[in-house]
């Protein structure tokens, strides 16, 4: 939540609020012990006299000194720890304006966040799979510690091992997931639907799972997965019920919240993938590659004496191969067998 300060000289610092914001800052005011002093409230405090002007909405810090920067972010501190100083001039220009935790840029009162991300979208093998994990603002210095990133950034066994130890700071109540499997992707592609309407039908899922049902009012930040206006639309009106919903570009890359769902995700489709190794006896490979992944697959299907109609359970269309690409490889491969 973004506040700005205007730097008039060494001894005169102004902070400028808004509506929404001005109800915290009579909470602080009305706290401390004030009197009436031209025309505006009035108080002293570590050798600075602070004046609060209802119009125009500011607050005035002066006073000679070496630590009125320390005094005023320390004021704003006191009036709300979300606030997001940013510093200008005479001249109006930024001089300063620090990069704040992007979690904060929601105004809502709740200390909760729900981040949201998938794993397993571009890939040829299991299900692609959604997560939703509700942070608490005070556990995010524990996550960054952690070393907790986007999953692309991340090693197999690192994401395991970030698993576990999120694990113990997040309640599972806060950890949930929901699949498309590639039976699912496949029905959908022959009704005509995209693998976007399907992410957009299972983030609906969990945005009701994580703050509708449970009636909570939380804000929710999703990876952004599509541009389609209609899309977006349609999941961020779920905002009605209460919770404030944004997709948002590269927010794997921002938001705590989000980096977690993202570790989540990837570390259970990891989970997937390695059960269905297990299952089939077979190595899966992952990525997108019909020559590599999905033939050796179907090959040693065939030599397992497995029916053909598993390959529809386990492969998945992607960008670089079509399930009918696979079928056909089946039909003629199973016949020649």
């Amino acid at each position: 939540m973004k506040i700005i300060i205007d730097i008039l000289n060494d001894t005169y610092w102004k902070i400028n609020f808004t509506k929404q914001q001005l109800n915290d800052l009579e909470k602080w005011f009305i706290s401390n012990p004030f009197e009436i002093k031209n025309n505006a409230k009035y108080l002293k405090r570590n050798g600075y006299s602070i004046f609060w002007y209802e119009e125009p909405k500011r607050l005035d810090v002066q006073g000679k000194g070496k630590t009125i920067k320390t005094e005023v972010l320390s004021i704003i501190k006191e009036i709300n720890p979300k606030f997001v100083p940013e510093f200008h001039n005479e001249k109006n220009a930024i001089i300063h304006k620090p990069k704040p935790q992007k979690i904060l840029d929601f105004e809502l009162e709740e200390e909760n966040y729900v981040g949201m991300d998938e794993s397993g979208k571009g890939e040829d093998f299991g299900s692609v799979v959604f997560c939703s994990v509700t942070v608490q603002q005070s556990d995010f210095q524990k996550l960054t510690d952690f070393g907790i990133n986007d999953s692309k950034k991340l090693t197999d066994m690192k994401i395991i091992q970030l698993r576990e130890q999120i694990s113990k700071l997040i309640q599972q109540k806060n950890i949930l997931y929901s699949f498309a499997s590639p039976s699912e992707l496949h029905n959908a592609r022959e009704k005509g639907s995209n693998l976007n309407e399907v992410m957009c039908y299972h983030y609906e899922l969990l945005i009701k799972q994580a703050c509708i049902n449970r009636d909570i009012n939380h804000n929710v930040v999703i990876d952004k997965f599509t541009s389609h206006k209609i899309q977006i639309e349609n999941i961020e009106n779920l905002s009605s019920y209460n919770s404030e919903i944004k997709l948002i570009e590269k927010a794997d890359q921002e938001y705590i919240s989000v980096m977690c769902a993202s570790i989540f995700a990837r570390a259970k489709y990891l989970d997937i993938i390695q059960e269905i190794s297990r299952k089939y006896n077979f190595d899966l490979t992952i990525g997108a590659n019909f020559e590599k992944n999905i033939k050796p697959f179907i090959d040693h299907l065939i030599r397992s004496k497995r029916p053909k109609q598993e390959i529809e359970k386990i492969v998945r269309e992607t960008i670089k191969n079509r399930i009918e690409d696979a079928i056909h490889y089946v039909n003629k491969t199973y016949k020649v067998n």
